[in-house]
């Protein structure tokens, strides 16, 4: 079994990569993974093993913030600052297609910006 590193998001499922929301996804899940997988990679023998959870807003402008909702243990530290550098580093983001912020709007938001996470991993 061999090291590994991993990003994973919520709802990659083919329905849900159909919509514009979740073709935005896609693109962001893409920028903050070419950010995320070579500072890893550079960093990979001094990386603990562990887990950070990181929550991401992204606004209709292109701009984002992050909030820790799992920062792991005290190992995790470096892990934690290059997920949160890497989501941060790939902003500005795209500007909402129209047709993404209708679905926003019927998810029950104002279309203005989409909250979602990510959990990365070294195991």
């Amino acid at each position: 079994n061999s090291p590994g590193r991993t990003i994973t998001g919520n709802d990659n499922s083919p329905a849900a990569m159909a919509t514009e929301l979740g073709k935005y996804k896609q693109k962001v899940y893409r920028a903050v993974g070419s950010n995320w997988y070579p500072k890893v990679n550079n960093s990979f023998q001094v990386l603990g093993v562990g887990i950070v959870h990181v929550q991401f807003t992204i606004h209709s402008d292109g701009t984002v913030e992050t909030k820790v909702l799992d920062a792991g243990n005290s190992s995790m530290q470096m892990l934690l600052s290059i997920s949160i550098n890497s989501i941060r580093e790939a902003a500005p983001y795209d500007t909402f297609p129209p047709g993404m912020v209708k679905e926003l709007i019927n998810q029950g938001g104002d279309g203005s910006s989409y909250t979602d996470d990510f959990t990365f991993s070294i195991y």
